[in-house]
């Protein structure tokens, strides 16, 4: 099977005592729940902008975005 590097695409880590609590108000999915999630970033007026795949551990969160 050959590889594929997707140059378009970006992993972001976020860790800390509340990363999870931060992206809540800020993500379409439920944070305190099972993760991976397919989640969307939401403007004040709760209009989605972006995409992306969440997962994580007990400490830190990855985004693919």
């Amino acid at each position: 099977m050959a590889n594929t590097t997707l140059i378009d695409r970006a992993l972001i880590r976020l860790s800390g005592e509340d990363v999870r609590g931060f992206l809540q108000g800020l993500v379409t999915n439920d944070m305190a729940g099972n993760l991976p999630v397919w989640a969307a970033l939401l403007t004040p007026q709760g209009k989605a902008l972006f995409d992306f795949l969440v997962w994580g551990d007990e400490e830190d969160v990855l985004i693919d975005c």
